[in-house]
């Protein structure tokens, strides 16, 4: 796996870091543009390691508030697909009924 890893520059607040890594640059730029979202622009007083909490902290949040609205939306999916195999189920069962009705029909009409 070394032999993927990759040298370069990965800027976080006021601060350039040296990093190895195995993404790729289109990964890499979506990774940054979420640190630069998260970091906001530096402000002066805010020393780095505050701003590194804080960072952290917002990228925490994003990330909580995406996994709550993912399992609200596959929560969503799942009672939708329970009420569409209840659906299918009702239709199965009708079709059959019909059928079966058919057929008893069919039947008392040919002792006729």
């Amino acid at each position: 796996m070394s032999e993927n890893l990759r040298e370069l520059l990965l800027t976080i607040g006021k601060k350039t870091y040296s990093i190895k890594t195995p993404l790729d640059d289109e990964v890499l730029e979506r990774v940054q543009d979420l640190i630069d979202e998260a970091c906001g622009v530096p402000v002066r007083g805010v020393n780095q390691e505050d701003l590194l909490i804080l960072t952290c902290l917002k990228l925490a949040y994003s990330l909580d508030s995406a996994t709550m609205k993912l399992n609200s939306l596959l929560s969503r999916v799942g009672m939708a697909q329970a009420l569409q195999s209840e659906a299918q189920l009702n239709i199965d069962n009708n079709l059959n009924n019909n059928l079966l009705n058919t057929d008893e029909g069919e039947s008392n009409n040919e002792r006729d």
